[in-house]
């Protein structure tokens, strides 16, 4: 991280041959002393004019950015949930990006086609990954629980030539509670991995197709009674990996559906 630092300055008398002159001094910090030692001191006096900055690097990090981070997405999906009159879709969102962590996850979410609720996973490592989630959410009514299993591998990798990591995803899960709900949705996940300072940001983009199946005597009645839709969704979200053993990942769903979640996986 390079931060501009703009010195103080003091005053002092200085007899050097030319008479009486004010002049300004820098006063440093620890690291920019440190390093000022080995110069003469002619080399950091300044004209009394002198108002140039002086620039260091450093990469002590501010944890509590991360914090606020994390609180700032828990106030957004607490303010993004609401009333929803469908059943709960268990896909949506998927937080899943290009190179998914292994472990577990926890989720406070917005799942579509229910309230807020909880939301957890575990994703095994390694090439054709896999993945299970269950969760519950809130309902007009009642509850709705949901559950499914996903997987994910590799397209490309990002390199010097290409710079994005691509891999296809696909599942199969159901959301219940009125009626049944069941899903497939099959796409891909595409993002980039960006480091500085020690921490690994991860934006990625996840558009799919998704089907969907409605069985049960309350599903929703349509002129056809069409039990299969054809549908399009897309995930926007973020890992925040500290380099601690654990990460930050956000999630947004929208298309024909809307969902949003932010949690921690371990």
């Amino acid at each position: 991280m390079r931060v501009t630092v703009f010195a103080r300055v003091r005053r002092r008398t200085d007899v050097d041959g030319r008479g009486d002159a004010p002049r300004k001094w820098f006063v440093m910090g620890p690291e920019a002393r440190g390093r000022a030692a080995a110069r003469p001191r002619a080399a950091i006096r300044c004209a009394p004019t002198c108002t140039k900055p002086f620039t260091f690097i450093t990469g002590r990090i501010d944890a509590m950015k991360y914090v606020r981070l994390l609180g700032t997405g828990l106030a957004l999906t607490l303010a993004l949930a609401g009333h929803a009159a469908a059943q709960a879709a268990w896909d949506s969102p998927l937080l899943l990006p290009p190179r998914p962590t292994p472990g577990f996850g926890i989720f406070l979410a917005e799942v579509h086609g229910a309230d807020l609720g909880v939301l957890g996973t575990w994703r095994s490592g390694g090439v054709g990954a896999l993945g299970v989630r269950f969760g519950i959410a809130d309902r007009p009514g009642g509850l709705a629980g949901f559950g499914g299993v996903d997987f994910s591998g590799t397209l490309t990798r990002a390199s010097s030539d290409f710079p994005l990591d691509i891999s296809w995803i696909a599942g199969a899960g159901a959301g219940f509670g009125r009626w049944l709900r069941v899903s497939f949705p099959f796409g891909v996940s595409i993002g980039h991995t960006f480091t500085g300072d020690g921490v690994r940001f991860t934006p990625y983009l996840s558009p799919r197709l998704v089907l969907d199946g409605n069985f049960g005597r309350n599903r929703p009645r349509v002129p056809d009674d069409d039990r299969l839709n054809l549908g399009f969704a897309a995930d926007l979200g973020i890992d925040i990996d500290p380099g601690s053993g654990w990460l930050v990942r956000f999630g947004g769903t929208f298309g024909d559906r809307d969902a949003i979640a932010i949690g921690i996986v371990f």
